[in-house]
């Protein structure tokens, strides 16, 4: 009896531990499987880098935060610079961000911007690009298209018809005013890799 009780143990030991390691296999798959997963829809959440070619439903829609550094270097991207400082844009994916791109795919475009009404720059692109306008309340940080033919950053605040192109992220609402509410600048845009 006692080599049975043994061999039934031994049986019962070996059942518990393939459970375990069934379980601790299932439990790895699926937390590889969560990180791809958490991965792909970081993406479309506000506040995380978007590429300019992923889709987006709604062009109007903000993204509050900047690219990762490094994000705006990748081949195909279009930078921004303002007096020679770079600052990330999260630009959106719609018709007037990729006629822009289209814009300074052979050659950077400088714009000559002035100050205008105590919260934005204002620089005329010297092209007229699709536009989609929406009655809109910006936000400092916020690039939008006006007019069709004009590009703004703001440090303030306005409500009227744009389309929006963009937010940049990576400078607070003081910063973004000492860069820009002081006097005229100049904005430089450029593909990178072009």
């Amino acid at each position: 009896m006692r080599g049975g009780k043994t061999g039934i143990i031994g049986f019962g030991t070996t059942v518990v531990l393939l459970i375990a390691v069934l379980t601790c296999c299932s439990a790895c798959a699926g937390g590889a499987g969560e990180a791809r997963d958490d991965g792909a829809s970081a993406s479309a959440q506000p506040g995380v880098a978007q590429r300019s070619d992923s889709p987006e439903s709604d062009s109007a829609a903000r993204l509050d935060d900047a690219a990762p550094e490094g994000d705006a270097a990748r081949r195909g991207e279009l930078s921004m610079s303002i007096d020679g400082r770079p600052v990330n844009v999260t630009w959106l994916d719609n018709e007037a961000v990729a006629a822009l791109k289209e814009l300074v795919r052979e050659t950077p475009l400088t714009v000559r911007m002035t100050k205008y009404g105590g919260f934005e720059q204002v620089g005329a692109l010297g092209a007229e690009l699709p536009s989609s306008d929406v009655q809109t309340t910006t936000s400092p940080g916020d690039v939008v298209l006006y007019n069709g033919n004009a590009i703004v950053v703001f440090y303030g605040s306005n409500t009227w018809a744009y389309t929006r192109l963009g937010t940049i992220g990576d400078m607070t609402a003081s910063e973004l005013e000492g860069l820009l509410a002081n006097e005229d600048v100049e904005m430089t845009l450029a593909l990178a890799g072009a």
